[in-house]
């Protein structure tokens, strides 16, 4: 039986193409006949930008879901990309309102582990969740961690954004068993964006 994957796209910088790569996964799967959720966690809601979807009212994103004591499974999704005759992918929106839903999940006695309850408790039904990550280590990324089944790492091809990933390599092995997942995520590899001949 095909079991769900809840794909975390983390880097610890912006611009090393986190969205990009979800987006362009997203796509790529749906052809290959698998339905597909986007998730967004970034506050800056780069995945409405990028999939042409309006802009959401906040009590349609993702923020409102985490913020709800009261939820009870009625996950804000959008279809996205019908114009285009593409299939089975929707999207849960994320705003600027995720600033504030980040010092809630901190305060929150379950924050670090709050959405992967909710999607066990009112799972998705899709084949693959891609959460879109925040370009900073903190409570949302740690989240999407607990919640997350694959890592992929995006990473520009410069060796600051190389000694990030590393970085954000040793941050991952640390926080695994002190979050006591079990089974940890499994980390699928890095993605080189922005590759550049000369360089």
């Amino acid at each position: 039986m095909f079991k769900q994957i809840r794909l975390a796209i983390l880097s610890n910088a912006g611009g090393s193409g986190k969205t990009t790569l979800a987006v362009h996964l997203a796509f790529l799967l749906s052809k290959l006949k698998y339905s597909v959720c986007l998730l967004d966690l970034d506050p800056q809601g780069s995945l409405s930008l990028f999939t042409g979807s309006p802009e959401a009212e906040e009590r349609k994103t993702i923020s409102s879901v985490l913020s709800d004591a009261n939820f009870t499974g009625s996950w804000p999704v959008i279809d996205i990309w019908q114009d285009r005759k593409i299939q089975d992918i929707s999207l849960c929106q994320g705003n600027l309102q995720l600033e504030h839903t980040i010092r809630e999940l901190v305060l929150h006695e379950r924050g670090t582990y709050l959405l992967a309850d909710l999607l066990q408790d009112y799972p998705i039904s899709k084949d693959i969740l891609i959460f879109d990550c925040p370009g900073t280590i903190g409570p949302l990324i740690t989240a999407a961690i607990t919640a997350a089944t694959h890592i992929l790492i995006p990473v520009q091809l410069e060796p600051k954004s190389t000694g990030g990933a590393s970085e954000l390599l040793r941050l991952l092995y640390d926080k695994f068993p002190k979050l006591r997942l079990n089974p940890y995520p499994k980390i699928m590899g890095f993605v080189p964006s922005q590759y550049d001949r000369d360089t």
